[in-house]
């Protein structure tokens, strides 16, 4: 019966990485902050978009908050995490050619976050 009990506890604490583990277990590439934005709204109902899963991003402190460059950005701590890859890309100006990045988020990082947003989201909904 403890057995039972404790098998059901654990089903309970896996049961975000579960359902969304599902959809990040078909793909193994990361997706932009707008994709990823429109999953945790179709999978979970958290109605966050990307205008402001990004500024909920800078302001937990996950993006670089500094404008330039680097804005946007990922922090190189959740880099090697795992939880975010960039892409780079370079853009062709008049003045001259300026190398951008895409931040992506990755399957790890999709759940860990998606954890996170539910928890908090949660908590404002009660």
């Amino acid at each position: 019966k403890r057995e039972n009990e404790a098998l059901h506890k654990q089903i309970e604490a896996d049961s975000p990485y579960t359902k969304f583990g599902k959809v990040v277990a078909l793909s193994d590439s990361a997706v932009n902050i707008g994709t990823f934005a429109k999953m945790v709204y179709e999978k979970h109902g958290i109605n966050i978009g990307r205008n402001k899963l990004i500024a909920w991003l800078r302001d937990k402190g996950y993006l670089i908050k500094q404008h330039g460059a680097e804005r946007n950005l990922p922090k190189q701590r959740y880099i090697e995490q795992g939880w975010f890859r960039v892409r780079p890309a370079v853009v062709a100006r008049t003045d001259g050619d300026i190398q951008t990045g895409t931040t992506l988020i990755t399957g790890k990082g999709q759940i860990a976050l998606t954890d996170i947003l539910i928890k908090e989201f949660a908590q404002k909904a009660n």
